[in-house]
This record gives structure tokens, sequence and C-alpha cells, in this order.
């Protein structure tokens, strides 16, 4: 049986490897901007918005979830071309845990949005 080597994903464009302090660092700016955002809209979105306000925070959380899922996106492709290492799994469990975690704390605004009046 002839084996093939497989192509491999130049995935530095999202991080420099598994150890990159940045997805560290960016995993604690998005924790950061989803206290925030939950501290400002809990309040807003339960009461009356206005339709500005009401885009800017829909604008912001939009933004956190598009961020959210870059160090998701880069664990899950380290992962898929290859699942032996321990790190690669760990990586992207942790991603998964910080994305669950995430989600949690803005389920507010999606549970608000839903309740809007058509």
């Amino acid at each position: 049986m002839v084996q093939t080597k497989l192509p491999r994903w130049d995935l530095t464009a999202l991080y420099r490897d598994i150890k990159d302090p940045n997805i560290a660092k960016y995993a604690t700016q998005i924790d950061t901007r989803t206290e925030a955002f939950a501290k400002k809209y809990r309040p807003m979105i339960n009461g009356e918005i206005s339709a500005a306000k009401l885009f800017q925070a829909i604008r912001e959380y939009e933004e956190i979830l598009r961020d959210l899922s870059k160090p998701k996106i880069f664990a899950h492709l380290v992962h898929a071309a290859d699942s032996a290492p321990p790190a690669h799994g760990k990586l992207l469990n942790e991603t998964q845990l910080r994305a669950v975690a995430t989600y949690n704390k803005l389920v507010f605004f999606d549970l608000a949005i839903l309740a809007l009046p058509k």
C-alpha cells in the first residue's frame, strides 16, 4: 500500500502555534467584553430600549461571537489535522468550554430578542 503525505494547513494567519500567548490574551479580551456587554445591556434589554441602542447591542453581540470563533476554529483545525497529541485535544476542550461559558453569559440577550414584539 502506498502512503501519501497529507497536505498541512497553514494556520499562522490565526495563531503561530498552539502555545501562542495570543490565544490566552484573546480569550481574556473576549471575557472582558462579554462581561461589559452583559453589564451594559442586561438592565436595558428588560426595559425600554431604543432602536438605535438595540442596533448597537446587536452589533456588539455579533462582534463578540465572531471574535469568539477565532480561537475555536484554530483549535478545531489543529485537532482535525492531528488528533494524537494530548495538547491538541486540551486546546480544543479549553476553547469549547470558553465558548460555552461565553454563550451562557450572553443567553439573556438571545431570550430578550426572541421576546421582542413582532
